[in-house]
């Protein structure tokens, strides 16, 4: 069946296809309740959709933004995009979806595929701190930063305090009694989220512990349990009957640290002490109930959707005001996985 157009539901409703373009407009002005009703019987039994490309063509607008997100397969990024969908749709916005997985050249092409589409702006959780800059300099459209921040001053972002988060679980950790402090990261390849918290946790091990950090943070492939189970073996070696206490800077880490507890027989929090990064449904379930960091990644997509929003309906106003970036808070849920019993 070929697709209805705004000349059908006219010559259905007996009205000219100016006054069905004004109702679906929304203009009611100088129209009765019984055309209105009329027009809206008909657009209801006939699953009438207006053709939104030809309307943003007469228009010269997309209704369109681009989100990269730089691993979708995460938990947290799906909460993000929730919260970006809900602001989008109240807005009549429509987002056009990617995950680059943290690779620069996929994250160049996606912003130029974006681009091709007409996007009025893009969303970008960017995969490197210093070198994705280079794809979005230059451009003629606005872009927000989500969850990680790059390192220029021209973007406009919203995060979540990881810094100041991580302090106080490691604080958290060192109140409880646990001295053998360690932290288990992905690499951090320019990832500003986990520098941040790999800064956090080096500046108070130095402080409170001793100068050699070096020793308590391990880089891990979270996918490689053997190399995990390793780290952990060795740690628990050579806390020389004190109880290691391990951070995880992500929920990925998380479960890949609790894998290789599993494996090797070690209780929590008798035999180790574990606590990180991301509050996930299992958390409070895995015996003794697993302490988190709990981020506001809901409102961090929200907020960045209605800044981009709110940026590109002043782009015709041209808009000149500075940078922003949004910081919201992130709070510690402690659980026994921390309750130290040493």
């Amino acid at each position: 069946m070929d697709r209805l157009v705004i000349n059908d539901i006219a010559q259905a409703a007996h009205v000219s296809k100016t006054t069905i373009s004004r109702y679906l407009n929304g203009k009611y002005e100088y129209m009765s309740q019984e055309t209105r009703d009329r027009i809206k019987q008909i657009i209801e039994s006939t699953h009438y959709r207006p053709n939104k490309l030809a309307s943003s063509l007469k228009s010269n607008r997309s209704r369109q933004i681009g989100l990269l997100i730089a691993d979708i397969s995460r938990p947290v990024s799906a909460i993000l995009v929730r919260g970006i969908s809900d602001i989008c749709s109240e807005s009549e916005f429509t987002p056009l979806i990617y995950s680059t997985d943290g690779d620069l050249e996929k994250e160049r092409n996606r912003v130029e595929n974006l681009l091709d589409q007409q996007v009025e702006g893009i969303l970008v959780n960017p995969a490197d701190y210093i070198k994705s800059i280079e794809a979005f300099e230059n451009r003629n459209i606005p872009f927000v930063m989500i969850d990680r921040k790059v390192n220029s001053d021209h973007f406009d972002s919203v995060v979540t305090d990881s810094k100041k988060a991580t302090l106080k679980a490691v604080q958290h950790l060192y109140g409880q009694g646990f001295r053998n402090l360690a932290l288990f990261s992905e690499n951090p390849v320019n990832v500003s989220t986990r520098f941040e918290r790999i800064e956090a946790f080096s500046d108070f091990y130095k402080a409170k512990i001793n100068n050699n950090v070096e020793k308590a943070i391990f880089i891990i492939d979270p996918k490689n349990q053997e190399q995990v189970e390793r780290y952990i073996t060795g740690l628990v070696a050579e806390s020389k009957g004190s109880i290691p206490a391990i951070f995880t800077v992500n929920e990925l880490c998380m479960l890949s640290v609790l894998a290789a507890v599993q494996k090797l027989g070690l209780q929590i929090p008798d035999d180790i002490s574990v606590c990180g990064y991301d509050e996930w449904p299992c958390a409070p379930l895995i015996t003794p109930g697993i302490t988190t960091i709990a981020q506001q990644s809901y409102e961090v997509g929200a907020q960045a959707a209605k800044l981009l929003i709110s940026k590109i309906d002043k782009m015709e106003g041209q808009d000149e005001s500075a940078p922003v970036c949004h910081v919201l808070k992130s709070s510690l849920i402690v659980r026994g996985s921390t309750i130290f019993n040493g």
